[in-house]
């Protein structure tokens, strides 16, 4: 059978020489082999055939609505396509901007969470060598010790509690510093790091599964907002717009809270089973530690051990006024 000219097929279809479904795939040949005569030169082959699976359907259509005698049925074809065209390039354009702002947030979010519990080997150069042969028991069991002994076992003891309560974060520069610093073997530092970590894989999957739903609520609440200050969208669609945006903009709120007060991390009940001390104990070195002169009293005692693990003067008036306001 001879092809008919795209002009001709309404006549066609009128007078049942063809179906609607043969004239559709007539058009649809027609659009994808002569791409220049409906505005689509500068498509890719991918554009295009998006473009096509999303409107073939409309083909049928299109014979109940022309009008014979108006206007050439090229050319009606021509504004059909036209108008379908821009709301594509307008899809096309939002996908974009969406994919933009969620790549963007999630890279700048994982470099803050790789940062987030980053451990700096500060001390790494002054610690003593001592013989990895210490027990926990030989750390958190305080009888009958000097002042001085005491206050190494209080920096010993905070040490291991931070230890633990990173363990999902920590790499092993840092635990090789603190089985160096604490004279801990590093196998049970990997051992009880482990225990938590199993522990805690229930915790974990639940806090993935936040920051999932925190990250999908920052994308909608995006694309609500790129959509509400794009032109093409007419001001009476603005309200819903808005609407759904301020849903999503609460409900990112709400994740990124319950993110803070859920962290990824052992409760101090935990870090005493493995440490084998009362879990107020943790939350007491722990706190005390987020005190900055605190923090820093401690980094100084640190720093101010000699190469043969013995306090210097000056270290030992340092530890000396630490226990004393300890008391």
């Amino acid at each position: 059978m001879q092809k008919i000219k795209i002009e001709k097929l309404p006549e066609a279809v009128k007078d049942k020489v063809i179906s609607k479904e043969e004239a559709a795939k007539i058009i649809w040949e027609d659009i994808y082999t002569r791409p220049h005569q409906y505005g689509l030169s500068y498509f890719s082959e991918d554009q295009k055939s998006d473009l096509l699976l999303g409107i073939h359907k409309k083909f049928e259509n299109l014979f109940d609505k022309f009008v014979p005698g108006s206007v050439p049925f090229k050319s009606y074809l021509i504004g059909f396509i036209a108008k379908y065209k821009a709301h594509f390039l307008r899809l096309q354009a939002i996908n974009c901007l969406e994919k933009k702002c969620i790549s963007t947030y999630l890279i700048a979010n994982e470099e803050v969470e790789s940062q987030k519990y980053s451990v700096e080997a500060e001390y790494e150069s002054d610690f003593p060598e001592t013989e990895q042969n210490r027990t926990l028991t030989d750390i958190t069991e305080q009888k009958g010790l000097t002042q001085e002994e005491k206050n190494k076992k209080i920096a010993d003891l905070t040490t291991l509690v931070l230890l633990m309560k990173a363990c999902k974060d920590i790499d092993d520069d840092s635990i090789k510093s603190v089985s160096s610093f604490t004279g801990v073997d590093k196998s049970l530092l990997y051992n009880k790091i482990e225990e938590l970590k199993s522990s805690m894989e229930r915790k974990s999957e639940l806090y993935q599964l936040r920051i999932k739903r925190r990250n999908n609520s920052y994308f909608f609440h995006r694309k609500y907002l790129q959509a509400m200050i794009s032109p093409i969208y007419k001001e009476n669609g603005r309200q819903s717009l808005r609407e759904r945006y301020e849903k999503q903009t609460k409900k990112w709120h709400k994740y990124n809270t319950n993110l803070s007060v859920h962290s990824n991390t052992p409760s101090n009940e935990e870090i005493a089973r493995v440490l084998g001390i009362k879990p107020r104990m943790v939350s007491f070195y722990i706190n005390h530690v987020r005190k900055d002169k605190i923090r820093d009293r401690i980094k100084n005692m640190m720093k101010k051990e000699d190469e043969s693990g013995e306090n210097t003067e000056a270290g030992k008036k340092e530890e000396k006024e630490f226990i004393d306001e300890e008391s």
